[in-house]
């Protein structure tokens, strides 16, 4: 999903603002993920007696937020002066949940959903 509010005002005959938000959201990304992994905190597994393995879930988000802002201003003769800024903001969900791959297998298909 993308979004954007933007407003343009002339400040002189020759001046000219221009400033908008502008967002993007995406959902349901697929996320390679480990069972029964260790817990960070206790060192532990949920349960001891089971193995570790891959899955898939489609529970990756990623959130992207921005304000742009430029100004514009006409010289003499078709010379151009711009200035142009960006603050933005990116959040990931898949970056916190990389795989620490077991085996050469499980690396390759890590790489493959990412293709």
């Amino acid at each position: 999903m993308n979004y954007t509010l933007g407003f343009q005002r002339a400040l002189h005959r020759s001046l000219v603002l221009e400033t908008a938000y502008v967002g993007t959201r995406g959902v349901k990304f697929n996320l390679y993920r480990n069972f029964n992994d260790v817990d960070r905190v206790t060192g532990l597994r949920p349960n001891p007696n089971d193995i570790t393995g891959p899955y898939l879930d489609n529970s990756g988000q990623s959130n992207y937020n921005s304000w742009q802002t430029s100004l514009r201003q006409r010289m003499t003769r078709g010379l151009l002066f711009n200035l142009h800024h960006t603050w933005g903001k990116a959040s990931l969900t898949m970056a916190a949940m990389l795989p620490r791959a077991t085996s050469a297998i499980h690396a390759a298909m890590f790489r493959i959903l990412l293709w």
